[in-house]
């Protein structure tokens, strides 16, 4: 008996021990590898058995670590998955455990070689290696907060057009699970339909009803507007209310919010405006005109300027973008953004590097600098001036629409046949657009067509919510809400437009004071300079120094300076930097017009 039972506890120690060898045979071979090249390379080693129960603590401390890390981000990934809306697949999640296997082992043969060597590369090998250690354990919480703050923003940019889909088919009485059908079919409200299909998935996994699902994900969503819209809804639908008079108040509280982001960005007008004089316009003058006097280093002034010109494109970036609202923001297509961000980079490196040229007296004339950079951005300016014209062409048409929606709620005819009348004031482009519009609401892949070819959130649900209600029927009610949503809507997007173009205007004529300036400026500290060659002045006296450098280095910065200003008035005019190349040609052909104007008339 006492035979049997050691039998039964060798076959499990056995198994224990080649299970182990199985799991983790390529950590074995690899330290095995290791020991042998220390021992052999190193006298003064630990011995051999020492070093085989090292690697055994080492090999089972790795096993259990790597074991906690996929258990614990399944536990992470599960707990949070309603509240991210994502997940990571077990195959994920076990690429991700060998990675950290890897790094643990290149982590441990790298600090044995850190306390056989004491090289200091080795310690700062075993700080990054360590850096990605801990970044790949706290991944699966990383993934998680990313995704649920994306979830967030992208909810909240679609919110005012939600609740106008609700304004204008609620008035239809249809039941709410209609509705949510509706928007979980959406085309245009990406984000929404994601989260009308997540609650489904919850509610078949949980085999609870889709309401009390609905509610699970509203009261775990990061959005607080959010889980306030779902909440009133969901309570609405529960007590048999009226779902319009909960759509009606959160819609004036999220219109005034989407208002105030507008305003926002158009109240920043003065500080954009004003840092940009200081940063990109009055430094570069204003050194250039100190230069000549005091003696300055040209090396010196280009980091200045530079470190200055950097620090306000990047806070005046951030600035437009944290208040331009994300609906308006016109998709670029494939084709433009790759020939627009290698246009944008090359057009950036070449002043550069022209700055640096010219320091050794081996530069570009700033005339051809301007023509080359002229001709980089040509074809870009073509393909996003094209894009901003389809654009307005969608602008004109939402305009065109509402009108025709309203009058047609006041006058009960029909609205497809007044859509028609009026697009003949628009031209034939017009003309074919609404007829595609109101010929092809009935089949879903035409519909979705039209909707997704929109350039923006705020043109594609206006369509879709368009034709969703030309397909389930209208009632003047529901047309006049949905005309009346869009014409206060139009409003605010009318203001984001004139702002764009005031803000182009002002860079642009600041473009031609500088340039004149700035050789104006030259003009006179060569005659200056000129005057008092050869004169001997007394020691206490500064003496005037003119270095055509200076000014070539700093004529190169103002380019410069034209094409980031250039970057967040695109960013303005449609809500990526890809749409700045116009204002950029413009600003360096009146900078050209404006340097060779002040060259002709001399100072004195």
């Amino acid at each position: 008996m006492r035979t049997l039972f050691g039998l039964n506890i060798f076959k499990n120690v056995k198994n224990t021990v080649m299970d182990f060898v199985v799991k983790n045979i390529d950590l074995l071979i690899t330290l095995s590898i290791y020991i042998l090249l220390t021992t052999i390379y190193k006298a003064w080693c630990i011995s051999t058995l020492a070093t085989l129960l090292g690697l055994t603590v080492v090999v089972s401390f790795i096993g259990k670590f790597l074991r906690k890390f996929e258990n614990r981000s399944r536990t992470i990934l599960t707990l949070n998955f309603i509240k991210s809306g994502k997940g990571l697949s077990s195959k994920t999640i076990a690429t991700l455990a060998y990675v950290l296997k890897i790094l643990v082992i290149v982590f441990i043969m790298v600090l044995g070689y850190a306390i056989a060597f004491a090289k200091p590369y080795y310690l700062i090998a075993l700080v990054v290696i360590g850096s990605s250690i801990l970044f790949t354990y706290h991944l699966p919480q990383i993934y998680i907060a990313f995704a649920s703050s994306q979830r967030k923003i992208d909810a909240e940019v679609e919110l005012p057009y939600v609740l106008i889909f609700l304004r204008a088919i609620t008035p239809l009485r249809l039941p709410i699970y209609e509705f949510l059908r509706e928007i979980e079919d959406s085309v245009a409200l990406k984000s929404f339909a994601k989260e009308i299909k997540l609650a489904r998935k919850v509610s078949s996994v949980t085999s609870t009803s889709f309401l009390t699902s609905l509610d699970m994900v509203a009261a775990n969503h990061p959005s607080d507007k959010i889980r306030d819209l779902f909440r009133r809804v969901i309570g609405a639908a529960i007590s048999m209310g009226d779902i319009r008079d909960v759509t009606e108040r959160v819609f004036e509280e999220v219109y005034t919010w989407f208002e105030s982001k507008v305003s926002g960005l158009v109240e920043k007008f003065t500080i954009i405006v004003g840092t940009a004089l200081f940063a990109y316009f009055f430094a570069p003058i204003l050194i250039a005109s100190i230069t000549p006097v005091i003696g300055g280093v040209t090396l010196f002034l280009v980091i200045i300027i530079l470190s200055v010109q950097v620090f306000a494109f990047f806070m005046l970036y951030a600035l437009v973008s944290s208040y331009y609202p994300s609906s308006l923001v016109v998709k670029p297509p494939k084709t433009l953004f790759f020939v627009g961000e290698a246009a944008l980079i090359i057009s950036i490196a070449i002043p550069i590097t022209n700055i640096f040229m010219a320091i050794t007296m081996n530069y570009l004339s700033n005339t051809t600098l301007i023509f080359i950079l002229l001709a980089i951005l040509a074809i870009p300016t073509i393909l996003s001036e094209k894009e901003i014209l389809k654009s307005r062409f969608y602008d004109r048409f939402v305009k065109m629409a509402s009108d025709a929606l309203s009058l047609s709620a006041a006058t009960g005819e029909n609205p497809a046949i007044l859509l028609a009348e009026y697009s003949k004031r628009f031209g034939r482009r017009m003309i074919r657009f609404v007829r595609s519009i109101v010929s092809s609401y009935t089949s879903t892949t035409l519909r979705k067509a039209l909707v997704l070819r929109a350039p923006s959130i705020y043109h594609a649900s206006f369509i879709e919510t368009l034709m969703t209600l030309l397909r389930l029927g209208y009632i003047p009610e529901s047309l006049k809400a949905f005309a009346a949503s869009y014409e206060r809507l139009n409003i605010a997007v009318s203001r984001v437009r004139s702002f764009a173009n005031t803000l182009e205007g002002v860079m642009i004529g600041l473009s031609a004071l500088v340039g004149a300036f700035l050789v104006y400026l030259a003009n006179v500290y060569s005659y200056m300079a000129n005057l008092i060659k050869g004169v001997e002045m007394p020691k206490t006296i500064a003496v005037i120094t003119f270095d055509p450098r200076v000014y070539t280095v700093i004529e190169s910065l103002s380019i410069l300076s034209l094409i980031l200003t250039s970057v967040f008035v695109g960013k303005v005019r449609g809500g990526s930097v890809l749409y700045s190349f116009r204002t950029a040609i413009l600003m360096l052909i009146v900078f050209l017009l404006a340097r060779f104007i002040a060259s002709i008339i001399k100072p004195f």
